[in-house]
This record gives structure tokens, sequence and C-alpha cells, in this order.
């Protein structure tokens, strides 16, 4: 599977972020850059707020959906419940009926195309797109666990499809088991080493993991071979800041935003390792870069609120904090540094209802994670 070429993802990251991540799909050369991956990632942006902001884009460097790849003539019918009839014009576990299954899934029947090809497992057991397709409907029906199983069965049968890794590495990623994803993305690198997103995608794995230093090394090999990629100096730079090496992140995240001076994470990730060197003014243009590129981008405003209030300007600070709890509620950090911020403006009362609904809201956040996590392991050692 052949990756997008640099500049065509660079056009799609840049329309990603000016359009908060809602991109549409687009092909070339027979690859295709998928919405949902985009979300995932988007998704990973909000759990883990600055290891791996860079890696919001990272499934745009290659092509993860081959059954859209092939854009095939459509020419089966649908029932009247919204599910494929294969009766209608189309054949069992054919190019065409499981291209047009995972259309229906993307579109939100994914309902009706689950009971569809649960109702083939039989004839079309050795079809590895089969496979794939399925754990799409049952990924979006809740059910992360049989859907890695399912792309389990997939790589088995057709290993050479580095999509069925990627895929499984997500949800192994996303529902916390961490040792999975990077055996996976260890092989997914060996097998595929001309695929950027194994060294991108197992170097966050690997820094989620305490092993920064492997990360990095990873990084520098993905640098030499591909030195005109961002990403790669974005994240090379975020693993040297874990390692409080300061300067050569920030020589990192330079030479990402030389490459392409429109990516906002890059002047996020510069901004806040500028201000930890107390370069506090060069920390705030660059923040204040990053928000007029991504507007509707959480992180921005944020950290520009959390320099704001540092620096004592009150008023700015809780109207960046508050727009960020605008594009996301869910951002427990956000309440306790608006609380900070009305307790230095005297309004006490405030200032406690924010700090009380930042120690719920990141209570109940690790609690499901952890949940979700153990539930994922036990129902993956059952089947």
């Amino acid at each position: 599977m052949e990756c997008v070429h640099i500049e065509k993802w660079r056009e799609t990251i840049d329309h990603a972020y000016a359009e908060a991540g809602n991109i549409p799909n687009r092909g070339h050369k027979g690859t295709v850059v998928v919405r949902r991956e985009v979300h995932f990632w988007q998704s990973i942006l909000e759990k883990v707020r600055i290891n791996c902001a860079a890696v919001i884009v990272l499934a745009c460097l290659c092509c993860l959906n081959s059954a859209a790849a092939q854009s095939p003539t459509r020419q089966e019918s649908i029932a009247g419940n919204g599910a494929i009839s294969p009766n209608q014009g189309s054949t069992f576990c054919s190019d065409q009926w499981l291209s047009r299954l995972q259309e229906e899934i993307e579109n939100g029947q994914f309902k009706d195309s689950l009971h569809t090809l649960e109702a083939e497992s039989t004839p079309c057991s050795g079809n590895a797109q089969y496979h794939v397709v399925l754990s799409r409907a049952l990924q979006k029906n809740g059910d992360p666990a049989k859907a890695a199983l399912e792309l389990d069965k997939a790589i088995k049968l057709d290993p050479h499809r580095p999509e069925s890794f990627f895929r499984l590495a997500h949800i192994l990623f996303e529902n916390g088991d961490l040792g999975g994803a990077r055996l996976l993305l260890v092989r997914a690198n060996q097998k595929f080493p001309n695929e950027t997103w194994t060294y991108l995608f197992l170097s966050t794995v690997l820094d989620k993991l305490g092993s920064a230093r492997d990360a990095e090394q990873l990084l520098e090999t993905a640098s030499k071979r591909w030195p005109r990629l961002p990403e790669v100096h974005i994240l090379l730079g975020n693993m040297l800041s874990a390692m409080d090496q300061q300067l050569r992140a920030i020589g990192e995240y330079e030479t990402a935003l030389r490459i392409n001076p429109a990516l906002p994470q890059a002047y996020l990730f510069y901004g806040i390792e500028l201000d930890k060197l107390d370069r506090t003014e060069e920390a705030l243009t660059a923040l204040k870069k990053c928000v007029q590129l991504a507007p509707l981008m959480s992180n921005s405003h944020y950290y520009l609120g959390t320099l704001l209030l540092k620096k004592g300007e009150l008023t700015e600070a809780v109207q960046e904090l508050e727009t960020a709890i605008k594009i996301d509620p869910q951002y427990a950090l956000v309440y306790f540094q608006l609380g900070k911020a009305y307790q230095k403006l005297g309004d006490r009362p405030r200032a406690q209802e924010y700090i009380q609904r930042y120690g719920l809201l990141y209570g109940k956040q690790k609690s499901e994670d952890t949940e979700r996590s153990a539930r994922f392991r036990e129902e993956l050692s059952i089947h």
C-alpha cells in the first residue's frame, strides 16, 4: 500500500485544522484519507494533552481504507431497513458488497450492516476484507474486543495489509492495552519499514509506556529517513522535552516550523517549551499563533489562558479558558485553571465551584478509563 504523497497529506492536514478536524475523504493514486482516523487522534489529543497532541494527524500519512480506495461501481440495492440486500444485484463477500457495507457503516447504519455481516460469517470467513469491515461494524456498535479479534483474523488471512495492523493498533491503544499495541507495532514496523506511521505510532506508544529513550531513537531514525516531515520533528521534540532537553526540543519544533510554518501543533509545543525557559513573550507569540491557526482546538486556548494567568492578565486568561471549555466541556484541567483565575480575581465561591468540578470530572475520567481497559482485557480473554 502506497503512502499518500507528502504534498497531498500536508494539504489535508492544514485543511483538517482549519475545519477542526472534519476533513472530507480525499484520494491520491488509489489512496484515501479517512475521516474517522483523524477523529481517533483527536480523542487521543484530549486524553493525552501534551505528549500525543502532534499525532492528531498521523493517520493522514497512509491510506488505511482499502475498500474505499478501490472505489468500485456501486450497483447494489439497499433493503427497506437500510441493510444491504445480496439478492438484489450483488454477491456475498464481493469487493462491491463489502465496500457498500463499509460505506453504510460509516454513515451510521452499522446495526443493520452488522446483522448482515454476521449472517454471512460462514461463507465469508476466508475473506480478510470481510473481517476488516465486520470489525468496523463491531467497533461502531461498542464492542472493541470483538472488533480486535476480527482484525486479528484479517491479519492472519492477509498479513501484507498495513491498514489492518493500524486499525488493530488503534483499538488496542484506545482501550489501554499498550503492551499489545507495542508488540503489534514492532511487528508492523519490521514488516513495513517504508510506512512512516509505524515509526510515529510506535514512538507514541513507547513514550506512554515510559520508554522515552527508545522512542527518541526510533524518531531519530525516522527523521533521517524523512527529514522533510514536520510531524517527525514535532514528536522528536516531545520526546526530548520529556527527557528535559529543552534546547534540543525547541530546535526540533523550529525545524518543523521551517518545513511548514502553518502547523498549529508545532506552535503549541514550541510555546510550551519556550515558557519552560521563561521566554514568556516568545511563548505568548507562539501560542497566539496556534490559536489563530486552530481556533477550535481546545488545547491552544488552554495553554494560552494558562500563560496569561501566569502573567497576571486575569481577564484575558479567563476568556481563553472559558473558550476552551465551550469547545470541550470534558477538559478537566481547564476547570482547575479557571478556579485559580477566579481565586486571584477575588471570586471565592466561583473559584471553589470550578475546583470541585475539576476534582469530580478528573476522578470520573480516570475511573472510566480504568474500567474500560479492564473490561476490554476481560472480554478479550473470554473470546
